[in-house]
């Protein structure tokens, strides 16, 4: 008599059904990082569309540390990188008033200018006020495993 072996293990789910869906939250400590990795990127892509000259590689500086923190967590360049970027959109702020004072006529450059304009200066507050928030939750991790 031959044994019957049972090739399917019928009392457990598959691999497939325990492991927990992909959600776009699981995504969120990473947005700052891809979002300013991101934008010198596009500005670097436009410019190549528009003259092909060799200095544009140097659009593509202020993401190096974004792309390094994504790969390599350092612990306390987040706050580091919260601070240069929060820096960086006071400032990019000022320009954007004192570009939008200059508007005489409501052109459809204009608005374009307007609401691009004002989506990256709302996008800037958002990312770099979120590095911080990675930070303090790293903190937060990081004070929960230590022991007394």
């Amino acid at each position: 008599m031959v044994p019957r072996f049972n090739f399917v293990d019928w009392d457990t789910q598959p691999i497939y059904m325990t492991q927990p869906p992909f959600q776009l939250s699981q995504l969120k400590p990473f947005l700052p990082y891809l979002y300013f990795s991101g934008l010198p990127l596009v500005c670097f892509i436009d410019a190549i569309n528009k003259t092909t000259e060799p200095g544009n590689l140097l659009l593509l500086i202020p993401a190096i540390p974004f792309v390094l923190q994504l790969f390599f967590s350092i612990r306390h360049v987040d706050m580091i990188l919260g601070v240069i970027t929060f820096a960086i959109a006071i400032y990019l702020t000022l320009a954007y008033a004192s570009d939008l004072s200059k508007i005489t006529a409501v052109t459809p450059r204009a608005i374009s200018f307007i609401s691009l304009g004002g989506v990256i200066v709302v996008l800037n507050y958002i990312m770099s006020v979120r590095l911080f928030i990675n930070e303090s939750l790293r903190n937060k991790a990081s004070a929960s495993h230590q022991y007394p």
